[in-house]
């Protein structure tokens, strides 16, 4: 049983394997700060899923979460998800009639934010790079097709220190 400190990855040179622990980590860290929170969190480790986690909050009010591990866009203020999930995400939302949060875990600044993608959705326009932006909006094709997000619609949810980066080993192959 080991303890491993896990640096700020780079996703190009990483195995499946190693995105696979770094997505079950970003999950962990959230999992745990809900559970601080005093929501109650079921997840689905093991097997495929729609969604990674869902909780209630103590009025049993339930809401879904996607954990995304992953750090923002270098040329834009923003960070996205693979089109596909996003439409299953408000498939999700529309037919459990819930709320659904997508938290990016961020260790590039130390940081978890997002919002429900509700909030996620609203356009905003900005000046980034000489240009006038529009979010949110797509890149790539087909299953190379991404949405963006504007970091403006999203807040931060809890900062990560150095702790959080720290994991038994044990504890992260469970959610393999």
């Amino acid at each position: 049983m080991g303890t491993a400190i896990v640096p700020t990855p780079n996703l190009n040179a990483m195995t499946f394997q190693e995105r696979l622990q770094k997505g079950s980590l970003g999950e962990i860290i959230v999992i745990n700060h809900l559970k601080e929170k005093g929501y109650l969190v079921y997840t689905h480790p093991k097997q495929a899923h729609p969604v990674d986690m869902v909780c209630f909050d103590d009025n049993y009010r339930m809401f879904f979460v996607e954990v995304k591990t992953k750090p923002k866009l270098n040329s834009y203020n923003g960070t996205g998800i693979d089109y596909r999930h996003f439409e299953i995400y408000k498939q999700l939302r529309d037919s459990y009639n819930t709320e659904l949060y997508i938290y990016f875990v961020d260790f590039s600044v130390g940081s978890i934010y997002g919002n429900e993608i509700n909030t996620l959705i609203k356009p905003v326009v900005s000046f980034e790079n000489d240009e006038i932006v529009r979010y949110p909006f797509t890149v790539g094709r087909g299953r190379n097709k991404v949405i963006i997000f504007s970091l403006e619609n999203m807040v931060e949810i809890a900062k990560i220190n150095n702790n959080s980066r720290k994991i038994n080993l044990d504890t992260i192959r469970l959610f393999l």
